[in-house]
């Protein structure tokens, strides 16, 4: 419960990812949603994102997993850096 509760803690008070949650919300919706849309939206939202964690909190505490990753560190940040660049350039010319 104690490390439930500190990963809800550093989520929710980490500047980058309310902006990231807010801006998702944000695109989905319009001035016509209803508001059972939007709190299915927000419970959707909510649901994925403890299920995303929990995942890969589990997938990091298996020993082959974590050093897999290790060697990967370069290639993952690269192809992450090169998505979220590919990304932001789409979002500034829509």
């Amino acid at each position: 419960a104690l490390c439930f509760g500190d990963g809800l803690l550093t989520n929710i008070l980490n500047p980058k990812a309310v902006l990231f949650f807010v801006s998702v919300f944000a695109s989905m919706q319009g001035v016509s949603v209803s508001i059972l849309n939007k709190l299915v939206l927000i419970i959707g939202m909510a649901v994925l994102t403890f299920i995303w964690f929990s995942f890969f909190a589990t997938m990091l505490n298996k020993p082959g997993v974590l050093k897999r990753l290790k060697s990967w560190n370069r290639t993952i940040i690269g192809i992450s850096s090169l998505v979220l660049l590919i990304f932001g350039v789409s979002i500034l010319f829509t």
